[in-house]
């Protein structure tokens, strides 16, 4: 017997495979972030043989979606906007893709169940009409040299087991510790399922035990995340010292809440900030002697923003994310002013490049500085009484423009909430703003790795012992 679908690892061999039941075959596709900047004409050669007809070729960050049955395009769409495809027969499906800078996301849904593996590069869900089921879900990252295969498990026993090993580093203890949670919560995902709404006596939710209760990293990644919480432990105290506000927000509030710290297999911190708290720490260039806020001026072949981030002067390669929001008030015409005015930036400031970068051109950064400033008062939804927080224009650039404005009464007044056993500051309804970032929050991901790809050398790794040591001895 030869190899199966859910057990092949090369893209190649996976599309050879393919073809043996393309006949009976329906593959629904969907891009997320980006085809790949490594996505060669060998590549679009390999998949035209399955029926893919668009050219893929140098579409950085472009959504992308496609039905394919029996080896026959029924439908494709290539596009720099998030886009989206729903068909009722042979069953219901629904198809959403959305590049890097309009969403970063992929959604591959049969009969209401989402399949896609949703990493980055080419998401494809295989149905197939013999048994009437999908039998695998598959992701192809083009965007490193070597093409990286990931599956999704789609049978809950196992059969599929997601061992995400094909990661671009030769740090062995990163790739062990990820390994070995990425095994546990594959493991763990029948119980979760059980576990329903189960509760212990003091009336706590079992699920939520569980993954307050799931290992922490190890080894590097371990180091990675201590080093991330003296950036963030630094910059509570700069806040106080300041009288500015801040909230964890997105996967530190998600980890806040389910872990009471990191997420085991996360490597960033983020944090949000109201404009006006922002600009009280940001006027305050010398803030500490051991970190330093940044202002970085990324383009892209999409559209142009800015990144405010949080470093150790040692020149480590860690940051602290702070994401900026505005007061106002959020009517029915809010997102159309709100994508005209992204629009304006996009063709104020057209990018020299092909992909992404960050700027050192002064001349280049300030004309974005000032086209940011000029789309701002173009909105009308702005106003210091506002009862809406609303995602910055100078932010990178989403399409889901109502999952990043939330209620004011949700955010204030801020609570605290242990944070790898320090106190930190997070919304007011947690619950809320989690449930509008993730839905279900208390369910078993599909990308249990880590996505910024801090890898420590013996040097990286040194100065990062050095700032924990010296963290350690102010306590």
């Amino acid at each position: 017997m030869g190899r199966s679908l859910i057990e092949c690892d090369n893209f190649v061999e996976y599309v050879d495979l393919l073809k043996n039941g393309l006949s009976h075959y329906i593959l629904l596709i969907g891009v997320k972030d980006t085809i790949g900047l490594n996505f060669t004409d060998a590549n679009l050669n390999t998949l035209k043989s399955i029926g893919i007809k668009e050219n893929l070729v140098g579409k950085h960050q472009y959504s992308y979606i496609a039905l394919i049955q029996g080896g026959i395009s029924c439908f494709e769409k290539l596009d720099s906007i998030e886009i989206e495809y729903a068909m009722q027969i042979p069953f219901k499906m629904y198809v959403s893709s959305a590049g890097y800078t309009v969403g970063n996301k992929s959604v591959i849904e049969v009969n209401n169940v989402n399949y896609s593996v949703n990493r980055r590069g080419l998401n494809m869900v295989i149905y197939d009409t013999n048994c009437a089921s999908v039998i695998d879900s598959v992701c192809f990252d083009f965007h490193l040299k070597s093409t990286k295969v990931s599956h999704k498990p789609v049978n809950i026993l196992g059969l599929c087991v997601d061992m995400y090993d094909k990661v671009s580093t030769t740090n062995s203890s990163v790739v062990e510790m990820w390994k070995k949670v990425n095994l546990y919560i594959n493991k763990m995902e029948i119980i979760v399922r059980a576990l329903g709404n189960t509760r212990l006596d003091d009336g706590t939710l079992l699920i939520q035990d569980v993954f307050k209760n799931m290992p922490k990293a190890t080894g590097d990644l371990r180091l990675i995340q201590q080093g991330l919480m003296i950036l963030l432990v630094e910059l509570d105290q700069i806040c106080r010292q300041y009288g500015a506000s801040y909230w964890l927000s997105y996967g530190s509030l998600l980890g806040a809440v389910r872990h009471n710290g990191f997420i085991p297999w996360d490597d960033d911190v983020d944090v949000s900030m109201l404009r006006e708290d922002f600009e009280k720490i940001r006027n305050n260039d010398n803030l500490n002697s051991r970190i330093s806020l940044k202002t970085l001026y990324v383009f892209t072949d999409s559209v142009p923003y800015k990144i405010y981030r949080l470093y150790f002067k040692n020149d480590l390669s860690l940051f602290l994310d702070i994401f900026v929001f505005d007061l106002g008030t959020v009517n029915p015409n809010s997102y159309e002013e709100y994508r005209k005015a992204r629009k304006f930036i996009f063709d104020s400031v057209p990018s020299p490049y092909q992909r992404k970068t960050f700027s050192k051109d002064p001349q280049l950064n300030s004309k974005l500085d000032s086209a940011i400033k000029d789309a701002t008062s173009m909105v009308t939804y702005l106003n210091d009484n506002g009862t809406s927080i609303i995602y910055g224009l100078d932010n990178h650039s989403t399409s889901l423009f109502y999952n990043y404005t939330y209620n004011y009464d949700d955010i204030f007044p801020l609570q605290e909430i242990e944070f790898e056993g320090h106190p930190m500051l997070c919304p007011r309804n947690a619950d809320i703003v989690l449930r509008q970032s993730y839905s279900d929050y208390y369910t078993i991901p599909s990308d249990t790795y880590p996505k910024h790809g801090n890898i420590l050398n013996d040097a990286s790794r040194k100065l990062l012992q050095e700032e924990i040591y010296m963290s350690e001895g102010k306590k």
